[in-house]
């Protein structure tokens, strides 16, 4: 409850403002809110956490800016009172800030979600000379916890560290209950898969793995069997596994492609690895306008194999769109078409229930070649919905507004 509530509460008449003080968990949310513009007294927090008593607390700290003595003073009034929370939300735009806070203790019997972010990291610092190889600036790695082991049961795990800093993830003991799970970290792969792996229940997962390390498959599940949602990125995302109830995909720079070829060419090359996907979404990097179009066709045989597909959503630069639309969602001309009709064989469209193509491009190479491949999309699938995008414009527009003219209802065309 926040303050102006509790407020309304206690103005009714004494007797509700006797209870509104009595009651401990009326006080339990705590929140203090830090910007350079709006320094928040730190008296107020002293009464929330002096009248939440023993109830679990409910923090939730934001921090903008670099460093304040007030800072300094939350995180004291709040560090005796770590073991007591249920859930602790930390979000700040610089590590200095951070630090005030960190490491946090390792016994958090109550703790069920736990959110820590930090925006922006403090320029290196240099090794020191007696120190092998040291002619560069590194920072030493943080630590989330004051010790290696986690003793808690949570249900929500989201942190987020910018690559520059390093920080120390502490293995969990108990993450049976994890339902979400949100790393965005430069700590080793191995370490950040194995989280994942120690949580049967995880339904929502996203990653962001920078360390590039190798990672022995025996420790990995052969499938996530309550995932529903995965959002992979970063260059040590290359590594897909099953999950028979995953709805949305999203994999994130040229690593998903590595991800996809591993995957195909891995124990699990059986078609179905996700029967329910409904949402995928690819997100290509620069680097991704350099490849040949070839590179993208293992990527084109994992979207055919996908028959529970809705919604595909790509964004790139000036990767071969049309060549990828080609191989993956067009059927290939019927060898059997000169027969008689009595005797052909219909082949079935890939991804036969897709009813949205999003297309964000930078730029869009041969539009029309894409407009080609896109009208026929639309002839073969009555009810697919194309909504396209072109940032940095098109050389040759024609062709493209040409298509959504003949298709004003089912063609949303965007060129800035």
């Amino acid at each position: 409850m926040n303050p102006a509530q509790l407020l309304v509460i206690s103005a009714v008449c004494a007797r509700w403002r006797s209870i509104a003080f009595l009651t401990a968990t009326l006080w339990s949310t705590i929140r203090w809110m830090y910007t350079p513009q709006k320094h928040p007294s730190t008296d107020l927090l002293r009464l929330w956490i002096s009248q939440s008593r023993a109830a679990p607390l409910h923090v939730q700290i934001s921090v903008m800016g670099e460093t304040a003595s007030e800072v300094d003073v939350v995180a004291s009034l709040l560090r005796p009172h770590w073991s007591r929370c249920r859930s602790i939300d930390l979000m700040f735009t610089h590590e200095n800030a951070a630090a005030f806070f960190l490491p946090l203790p390792s016994h958090l019997p109550l703790l069920r979600d736990l959110n820590f972010t930090v925006e922006a990291t403090s320029a290196p610092t240099l090794t020191p000379p007696s120190v092998p190889n040291s002619d560069h600036l590194v920072s030493p790695p943080l630590r989330l916890l004051d010790s290696s082991t986690a003793r808690c049961r949570p249900a929500t795990i989201r942190i987020h560290m910018p690559s520059s800093r390093e920080l120390q993830l502490p293995s969990f003991s108990d993450l049976r209950d994890l339902k979400s799970l949100r790393l965005s970290v430069n700590a080793p792969r191995a370490q950040m898969l194995s989280i994942t792996a120690q949580a049967p229940n995880l339904r929502s997962l996203d990653l962001m793995i920078y360390q590039q390390d190798e990672v022995e498959l025996c420790v990995l599940p052969d499938m996530h069997p309550c995932l529903e949602l995965q959002r992979l990125a970063g260059a040590g995302s290359r590594l897909l596994i099953p999950a028979p109830h995953l709805r949305s995909l999203t994999l994130v720079d040229e690593a998903s492609i590595q991800a996809v070829d591993e995957l195909l060419s891995s124990r699990y090359s059986t078609p179905s690895l996700f029967p329910r996907l409904q949402n995928l979404a690819l997100i290509f990097g620069g680097a991704s306008d350099n490849l040949s179009a070839d590179r993208f066709l293992n990527l084109a045989r994992f979207i055919r194999e996908q028959d529970a597909l809705g919604s595909l959503h790509i964004v790139a630069g000036r990767l071969p769109l049309a060549f990828l639309l080609d191989k993956s969602l067009h059927n290939p001309i019927n060898p059997l078409v000169s027969q008689p009709c009595s005797k052909r064989k219909e082949i079935p469209l890939p991804c036969a229930k897709l009813n949205l193509l999003k297309l964000d491009m930078v730029m869009i190479p041969n539009p029309f070649t894409l407009a080609s491949i896109l009208d026929t999309l639309l002839t073969d699938r009555p009810r697919l919905r194309i909504e396209l995008i072109a940032r940095l414009g098109v050389d040759d527009p024609e062709c493209l507004l040409n298509l959504r003219s003949a298709y004003p209802e089912r063609v949303a065309l965007t060129i800035r």
